[in-house]
């Protein structure tokens, strides 16, 4: 998974779980920065032949459960 996501800002990897996130100063910035690395990771896949479950995907979540740790807003 790192070989595929890998120089893609904004996402991390853990097996198979990724978790995209954006980074600025207000959060409709972060919204902003989040949504051009989750189209950046979704155009990898597509390039990659990477197919992602669509049971598994939540879209700009607020706070979520990674790895069995809850992170925040």
């Amino acid at each position: 998974m790192h070989h595929v996501i890998g120089g893609l800002k904004g996402v991390a990897s853990i097996a198979d779980d990724m978790l995209v996130y954006g980074c600025e100063d207000t959060y409709e910035q972060a919204l902003i920065d989040h949504d051009k690395n989750m189209i950046a990771l979704l155009n990898r896949c597509r390039e990659r032949d990477l197919h992602l479950s669509k049971e598994k995907l939540q879209i700009n979540r607020q706070s979520t459960t990674y790895m069995g740790h809850k992170l925040p807003k």
